[in-house]
């Protein structure tokens, strides 16, 4: 079931959901959302640059299984990169192959770091601050991360829009 709230709906719905700091309440929005029954979707076009998710790091750090593993899609206009991710009592593993158009690079073992939940997190909190033109974010019911982010960054530059989407999220 899919429900389309109003602008204030939207933006209390936000503020009882913790994604931004009270602060934000003083500051003019316009802000559509819609609400999945399994993931919060929120799309919001914010007039300031002073938004910010403000508790989804204590909200992962508590909720943050010992095991799991997830795969990853970060990019932007320019392609994207695939990561395969798994942790495991707090060692991290992943790999990756970066995809343009429809070229598939070879997957390669990288680095767990910036693809890590709570990276993603900070990614995703980082860009608000800055400011966004427009950013739509999907957040995990049952641990609370942010499994979906997209970004218009506030900027006079063209082509600065990007993304990471987390799927395929499984405890072990």
């Amino acid at each position: 079931m899919t429900a389309v709230l109003s602008p204030k709906q939207a933006f209390r719905a936000l503020l009882l959901l913790g994604f931004f700091s009270p602060a934000l309440a003083a500051h003019n929005l316009e802000t559509s959302a819609t609400i999945d029954s399994e993931e919060q979707l929120v799309s919001s076009t914010v007039n300031n640059d002073d938004s910010a998710l403000s508790d989804p790091f204590r909200i992962w750090a508590e909720a943050e299984p010992m095991a799991y593993r997830y795969s990853l899609r970060s990019g932007g206009v320019f392609g994207y990169t695939l990561y395969k991710v798994s942790v495991r009592d707090g060692i991290c593993r992943a790999k990756s192959k970066f995809v343009y158009t429809r070229k598939f690079g070879r997957w390669e073992r990288v680095s767990c770091d910036g693809i890590l939940i709570a990276d993603l997190i900070g990614r995703a909190e980082d860009q608000e601050r800055a400011g966004v033109k427009f950013s739509e974010i999907s957040i995990n019911q049952e641990f609370g991360f942010v499994s979906y982010y997209s970004a218009e960054p506030d900027t006079e530059l063209t082509d600065q829009s990007w993304y990471f989407e987390v799927t395929d999220f499984r405890v072990r």
